[in-house]
């Protein structure tokens, strides 16, 4: 099968009891990133290889899946509390 191909619904290998199959867009939010602060401060501004510096200001109240979307660490995942 080729990266074009598409499982139908419904077609998917076994699951686990107690699992259900869905989409990854109806579990998690997904967008983004924001325009850095102006402002050094305190908070980690994240890029595709991590921290890129400190803002005054941060757009997340809970821990966040980062995935770096551009460049040579493109696919990196960082996990912040």
């Amino acid at each position: 099968m080729n990266s074009s191909e598409k499982i139908p619904k419904g077609n998917a290998l076994s699951l686990p009891k107690g699992w259900v199959e869905t989409t990854l867009g109806e579990v998690v939010n997904i967008y983004s990133g924001k325009t850095r602060p102006k402002t050094q401060g305190r908070y980690p501004i994240y890029g595709g290889n991590g921290i890129l510096n400190y803002g005054d200001k941060y757009n997340q109240n809970n821990g966040t899946i980062v995935i770096g979307r551009v460049g040579a660490y493109c696919g990196n995942v960082f996990f912040e509390r």
